[in-house]
């Protein structure tokens, strides 16, 4: 995966938020946007990369 190179290569990132476009409709990965954003501390998320399915209801 590119973007796991890439975090590997830029170690100090403010966060990376990976999804499979191809599994998500739009409305759906709004509302996981936004319950990621209303729910996480940016300062922990520094140098991560997570999956969005993580807040898919």
């Amino acid at each position: 995966m590119i973007f796991l190179v890439l975090a590997q290569q830029y170690p100090n990132h403010k966060g990376i938020i990976l999804a499979a476009q191809s599994s998500w409709n739009l409305s759906s990965l709004i509302k996981a946007l936004d319950l990621f954003l209303s729910t996480e501390n940016s300062e922990e998320f520094i140098n991560q990369i997570r999956w969005l399915n993580q807040w898919k209801n």
